[in-house]
């Protein structure tokens, strides 16, 4: 019997050491950082609100959600906010329109 937990207890260690070697994770000193953010720009795209400041932070969601749809959320690195036409009535709201440069996030581990 006591064989027997022996031999079990060598295969799960063995098991064990093979299966961590395969799903190594990612090192402490891995980083992620943005190289710039003007790599890309979204397309010209427009905003809307109540007042101007309200149609700026409206085109800045809808340009924001087109480079994280490209980058991803957390690795989106966003620049700078371009507004062609500041802000102007449209008869039924104020409205901006814009573009915003950006660049995905460039992730690695350190060469030694």
């Amino acid at each position: 019997m006591r064989k027997l937990f022996l031999s079990m207890g060598t295969v799960l260690v063995v098991t064990l050491a093979l299966v961590s070697g395969v799903t190594t994770a990612k090192p402490a000193w891995a980083f992620c950082y943005c190289q710039t953010t003007d790599d890309y720009s979204t397309p010209e795209n427009w905003g809307m609100g109540a007042d101007c400041a309200a149609a700026q932070n409206d085109l800045a969601i809808h340009v924001n959600s087109v480079a994280r749809a490209d980058c991803g959320a957390t690795q989106t690195c966003l620049g700078t906010l371009h507004l062609v036409n500041a802000c102007w009535w449209n008869g039924t709201m104020y409205q901006a329109d814009g573009y915003r440069d950006y660049s995905c996030k460039v992730c690695g581990i350190p060469q030694q």
